[in-house]
């Protein structure tokens, strides 16, 4: 997308494809295009960039991890996650039968990675961090194993990223935001998905309250989902920097409690839009 504008009538949104320009015209715009939303440049004339957390991560995804018999087997097992402390963070997990394994790895750094438009340069860069950020761990460490078997075109290189909330409302006329685009949240809660699906139906109810009616679904949806939204990502942000703060061998005790589980479960399950059936997040 390379430009929105709206009217009385509508909202026109022009595509670029690289091979042609195309025109859309529409109703009504939900923007759920992510932390460096597009639509949000257009409709908000001042918006503050997104905050870096002092945390890049690396993200690498093992295809047929079946037949990758060089990785220790425990994490490996499927519907498992494996989480290890210590000079890095480090989380595998298999989730189903897609034959996938996914293991992200965050280090502190005080700024994001470098990029460039050499795509060659930038590929040297991000092995040349993964190497030295590869010394932090000792050599029996599984994150060693995953590199290897990861397929470089697989392995995504990024900072971490949040943005503060919008206090101004989430809409414009007949353009409405959604999920990243209006309250970016850090990984440490996993509820950054949860919130976009919460985000949907919210508004989708909304607009069902109000015959679609814009302006007054629009804005019933913004005091819906404001607090929860916010809770979560300033949540997600505190528990950051909670686990950097103190020290290592604290943090292993504090996840197997279920004390940070409880910190969380109350918000997630009485604050949800919709009735959902209560489970023990804690075994």
């Amino acid at each position: 997308m390379i430009d929105i504008k709206q009217d009385n009538d509508g909202v026109t949104i022009s595509f670029d494809n690289e091979k042609q320009q195309k025109q859309v015209r529409v109703d009504m715009v939900i923007g759920a295009d992510g932390i460096y939303s597009t639509v949000v440049k257009h409709i908000f004339t001042q918006t503050a960039p997104a905050i870096h957390s002092k945390e890049n991560i690396f993200y690498g995804i093992i295809d047929n991890i079946d037949q990758q018999t060089s990785i220790n087997s425990i994490i490996t097992a499927k519907n498992t996650l494996t989480q290890c402390f210590g000079s890095g963070g480090f989380i595998s997990y298999r989730a189903g039968n897609n034959g996938q394994l996914m293991w992200p790895a965050k280090y502190p750094s005080v700024t994001p990675p470098s990029i460039n438009d050499d795509v060659e340069w930038t590929k040297m860069n991000n092995q040349r961090e993964l190497n030295r950020f590869l010394t932090r761990f000792p050599q029996s460490h599984p994150i060693h194993q995953c590199v290897v078997a990861t397929d470089p075109q697989r392995l995504l290189h990024f900072g971490l990223y949040y943005r503060q909330h919008r206090s101004d409302g989430w809409h414009r006329n007949r353009i409405c935001l959604l999920e990243d685009s209006c309250h970016a949240t850090l990984p440490y809660v996993g509820q950054g998905a949860n919130m976009a699906i919460e985000d949907a139906i919210s508004l989708a109810m909304c607009l069902e309250k109000y015959n679609f009616q814009m302006e007054p679904a629009f804005q019933e949806y913004y005091r819906k989902r404001f607090n929860r939204t916010k809770c979560v990502v300033n949540m997600s942000r505190y528990l950051g920097l909670f686990s950097h703060s103190i020290k290592q061998r604290v943090v292993p005790w504090f996840v197997k409690s279920d004390m940070m589980i409880k910190m969380v479960e109350k918000e997630l399950y009485e604050n949800c839009p919709v009735p959902i059936e209560k489970k023990n997040m804690v075994k």
